[in-house]
């Protein structure tokens, strides 16, 4: 009813009526907000997929629930859900860890554990990164807060990778080129040394990126257009 009233479809005699209801009113309470977003999550039968209004609203009890904002019955509903588990921040941060101190190779590029060391770094940076947490990853043998310099073939292999995906997704040049230094930790204007030794499919993928560079029509210059104008304006008068 009140969606049909704020789209304009509830008719007056009804909206009279339900006025006439003590305690009515036409906006929800946070209370009432978050009773509605649990009988939707209550309806599913597993924990909603990631990127679903579903899951955001998920993510964000587990999130009150670690900062003790959730009341003690909002937590009783919750846990009575046969799928629900409370995600302890700490214990994924040392698992992820645990894996990658494990892991033999470096991870490839695009999986989850390259994105997480992405994110540590990236913390670092920004200065949000604990210090017990920044001993832990240095205590690893081959960590760096910087991604090292790549050798020549593992720069052939990212410019094909990056080809790829820009021309997939539309890029230019530059914004591919810029990609792909970020990764190998070069300078954008290498691309094109990496490019003589690719192979010519990697060429032949550069070659249909678009080119940034907007190329504008040549006009003729004001002052000798006018120079031309006077003179077959001379002629004319002689």
């Amino acid at each position: 009813n009140r969606t049909l009233c704020a789209n304009g479809r509830l008719p007056e005699s009804r909206l009279k009526l339900l006025e006439t209801i003590p305690w009515w009113t036409w906006t929800l309470s946070v209370e009432d907000r978050w009773h509605d977003n649990y009988q939707t999550v209550r309806g599913l039968s597993s924990c909603p997929k990631a990127g679903t209004t579903e899951y955001s609203w998920v993510r964000q009890q587990r999130r009150r629930y670690h900062d003790g904002k959730l009341s003690e019955e909002q937590v009783k509903e919750l846990e009575s859900l046969p799928w629900w588990k409370w995600a302890d921040l700490e214990k994924n941060w040392l698992s992820k860890f645990e894996e990658l101190s494990s892991n033999q190779e470096k991870p490839e590029r695009g999986s989850r554990l390259y994105e997480w060391i992405r994110t540590q770094r990236k913390s670092y940076k920004t200065g949000k990164l604990s210090v017990e947490r920044i001993q832990k990853l240095e205590s690893l043998p081959d960590w760096q807060w910087v991604e090292r310099r790549s050798d020549c073939t593992e720069g052939l292999k990212e410019l094909e990778i990056c080809i790829r995906e820009g021309i997939s997704l539309n890029h230019c040049k530059s914004q591919v080129a810029e990609q792909w230094a970020a990764v190998i930790g070069v300078g954008a204007d290498q691309v094109h040394k990496y490019l003589r030794r690719s192979k010519p499919k990697v060429r032949s993928g550069w070659d249909q990126l678009t080119d940034n560079r907007v190329r504008r029509p040549i006009e003729e210059p004001q002052k000798c257009r006018k120079s031309r104008q006077d003179k077959v304006a001379g002629r004319t008068r002689k």
